[in-house]
């Protein structure tokens, strides 16, 4: 029996190895390892093409978290295919703290150098927004809005976005605290001590500096702890301190009365 053979030789220049390589990518489609789509949209001639948008997506919400989108009306969308401003960033629910973010690549949010700035949809903590500024090695200044929809200033936690103790504050009625919580009726409420080195002008009265507080040898002899005395006047009730003489006939025997009209009567005692 005769034997036949065949032999097949496939020679591939340049040209044709780019154009085989480019079907095989076009045709191959590697959904096991996730993909995201691209498109991009110009106009003609070539190549002097117009950009008119860019758009990606990707992630698995209703609204992917990773969204960006830019279109000819000068619109830019980051986790919204429909951005309403200029620049519109969509945080979607659920992420909480993370929110946006500008930074250097320091691993420890609390430890940024220099200028961070952090933007939060929602957070735990004092505060339901929150911008921040921070400088190399320190805890950021922050401004927040509390959940008592108070305007918020203090040092914050940039890892979690919250202001655990505000040092400054404003509520929706115009009130200013400084030190704690706006206190309602109250324009300013100043929680600790103040040095005042100018002049301070008072219209109305100044309340709860001073009080008249009565006293006596048997009952309240001194002003409050966090008060002084400033002058008093006695009820000019005469009053008998001592003993007569033991004989009414030997004079200089036991001691002399003495007679104490302003050991009773009115004190004024003042915060001074």
């Amino acid at each position: 029996m005769e034997a036949t053979e065949l032999n097949i030789r496939i020679s591939f220049g340049r040209k044709h190895a780019l154009a085989l390589l480019s079907a095989f990518f076009l045709c191959w489609h590697p959904g096991f390892i996730g993909s995201e789509t691209l498109q991009l949209t110009t106009f003609y001639p070539a190549p002097y093409g117009g950009y008119v948008s860019l758009l990606t997506t990707g992630g698995t919400n209703t609204v992917p978290a990773n969204t960006i989108l830019a279109r000819n009306a000068g619109r830019v969308g980051v986790g919204t295919g429909t951005p309403d401003s200029k620049v519109d960033i969509r945080i979607p629910v659920g992420l909480g703290a993370n929110g946006v973010q500008i930074t250097d690549d320091n691993a420890n949010p609390d430890t940024r150098s220099y200028a961070t700035l952090g933007v939060t949809r929602a957070a735990s903590g004092n505060n339901l927004a929150y911008i921040g500024l921070t400088k190399q090695g320190t805890y950021p200044w922050a401004i927040g809005v509390a959940g008592s929809n108070d305007l918020i200033m203090g040092a914050s936690s940039a890892g979690n976005r919250t202001i655990p103790s505000p040092m400054f504050s404003i509520d929706t009625g115009g009130q200013i605290a400084m030190g704690g919580g706006a206190e309602a009726g109250r324009r300013l409420r100043v929680v600790g001590d103040l040095r005042v080195t100018g002049d301070i002008y008072v219209n109305g009265r100044i309340q709860g500096l001073c009080q008249r507080i009565g006293y006596s040898i048997t009952g309240v002899t001194s002003c409050p702890w966090n008060h002084n005395v400033i002058g008093f006047l006695g009820d000019g009730v005469a009053r008998v301190s001592g003993f007569l003489p033991a004989s009414a006939t030997t004079s200089g025997v036991g001691r002399f009365i003495v007679l104490g009209e302003d050991w009773g009567g009115t004190m004024i005692c003042c915060r001074f």
